[in-house]
């Protein structure tokens, strides 16, 4: 489920400053970590400077600058929030089913406004 940056625990926000997600100042607005330990290793994050994902070792992050477009789907066996930050290049969020992620997107859509479907 999509957590609201007051929910996150210490440990996750350690993680995320070690990855160098969270700059002076930044706040986390929403988290989704789909993993039982909520140690960041596999989770989507939205502050108030840019959108992450994480797998492993591995972290994929636009800032908001840097974002041409949003999307967002939901079918299947999952939802994604897709960030395109130049052609061909994306960073893709990807979230259990009633993950909640639509809220996660919306807010994004007020970080970059034009950038999202029907938004201006």
């Amino acid at each position: 489920m999509v957590r609201a940056g007051n929910e996150v625990s210490d440990g996750e926000r350690e993680k995320l400053e070690e990855r160098k997600l969270l700059d002076e100042g930044d706040v986390i607005i929403w988290l989704y970590d789909n993993t039982l330990t909520g140690m960041a290793t596999n989770l989507n994050v939205l502050t108030t400077k840019r959108v992450a994902n994480i797998k492993g070792d591995n972290v994929f992050a636009a800032r908001f600058d840097e974002i041409k477009a949003a999307s967002y789907e939901a079918g299947g066996t999952s939802e994604r929030i897709r960030v395109e930050q130049t052609i061909g290049v994306f960073v893709v969020l990807q979230f259990g089913l009633n993950s909640d992620s639509k809220r996660m997107f919306d807010s994004l859509c007020t970080k970059v406004p034009g950038k999202c479907p029907g938004t201006k």
